[in-house]
């Protein structure tokens, strides 16, 4: 038996920076910019998540508006905002399998 397999090639998006106001409860702002890269099981999916990110961004920005800046301390909190943002990308990303966010920049102000 010859068993051919179609094996997919990974890749990587860039999502579009995001700047967002931190929420704060003591009348204190605070920023937050982040840049990641999606990373992807499949490039071909590319330009599926170009159509859809618009979704993407509308759902990482109405997370990440929730946030605190105490969220975001300590290798626990940064591994737990990639969960949560990975989560919520692939919620809305349909068909294309998003593995992993990787941090590019991320700023607290």
């Amino acid at each position: 038996m010859n068993f051919s397999f179609a094996s997919a090639e990974p890749g990587y998006f860039e999502m579009p920076d995001l700047l967002v106001n931190l929420y704060s409860d003591r009348g204190v702002s605070s920023i937050l910019k982040i840049r990641v890269s999606l990373d992807l099981e499949d490039a071909s999916d590319i330009p599926h998540l170009k159509q859809v990110m618009p979704r993407i961004v509308d759902n990482m920005q109405t997370y990440l508006r929730e946030l605190r800046v105490e969220d975001l301390q300590g290798a626990r909190g940064l591994r737990r905002l990639q969960n949560e943002m990975l989560a919520r990308v692939n919620s809305v990303s349909g068909q294309a399998k998003v593995s992993r966010i990787l941090f590019k920049e991320l700023l607290v102000q």
